[in-house]
C-alpha cells in the first residue's frame, strides 16, 4: 500500500512541476475600431484635403470635378467615405469587397482593373493606431441605377459595413 501512495504521490507532483514549467501562451489582440462613420460627395479644399462635402447615401450622379482613368481624363462625380479609427497595431489593412448591382468599370488614374465587374475587392490602409481616414472614388458615367455594399474586414473580423446608391441623371 506504500509503494501505491508513494507513486501517487510522485506523479501528482510531477503533473504539477510540468503543469508550472509549462510555457505560457500570450494572446495578442489585433483590433480596429470605427467611428463618425461618414460617406457621400467629396471635394479637396484648399489646403487639397478630401472632405465629404453633402453627407448621403444616396447619390445622383452629377459632375464634380475631373478624373483619370487609364491615363484618360474625364468629366467625373467624386464621392467617398470618411471616419475615425483605433487600432491596436501602428500599420493596419482593411480587406474591404464591394459588391454591385450593376456591373461596372474599375480603374484608377493608370490602369483599368476590370470591365463588367460586379463584385471588386480592395485594401484600404490605416496608418498609426489613430487616425481620420477620406477615401474617395469617382463614377465616370452612371446609366443605371446601382447599389454598392462594402464589408471591410481586420483579420477576417468585420469592421466596416456601408451601402451607397449611384442614381443616374434625369434624361
Amino acid at each position: 500500500m506504500k509503494s501505491v501512495s508513494f507513486i501517487l504521490v510522485i506523479a501528482v507532483v510531477t503533473l504539477l512541476l510540468t503543469a508550472c514549467a509549462a510555457p505560457s501562451v500570450e494572446t495578442s489582440t489585433h483590433e480596429v475600431k470605427i467611428s463618425g462613420f461618414t460617406q457621400g460627395l467629396m471635394k479637396q479644399d484648399a489646403d487639397e484635403k478630401w472632405r465629404v462635402y453633402l453627407p448621403s447615401d444616396t447619390l445622383k450622379y452629377t459632375v464634380n470635378g475631373k478624373c483619370t482613368a487609364d491615363g484618360v481624363q474625364y468629366s467625373c462625380m467624386w464621392y467617398g467615405i470618411a471616419f475615425d479609427f483605433r487600432a491596436t497595431d501602428s500599420q493596419s489593412t482593411l480587406a474591404c469587397t464591394t459588391k454591385s448591382t450593376s456591373p461596372s468599370e474599375y480603374a484608377d488614374p493608370t490602369h483599368t482593373y476590370g470591365k463588367n465587374v460586379s463584385t471588386w475587392h480592395w485594401k484600404l490602409r490605416l496608418n498609426g493606431k489613430s487616425g481620420h481616414i477620406n477615401d474617395q472614388f469617382y463614377v465616370i458615367n452612371e446609366q443605371n441605377v446601382e447599389t454598392d455594399t462594402t464589408r471591410c474586414s481586420y483579420m477576417g473580423e468585420p469592421v466596416l459595413t456601408f451601402r451607397t446608391t449611384l442614381l443616374p441623371p434625369k434624361k
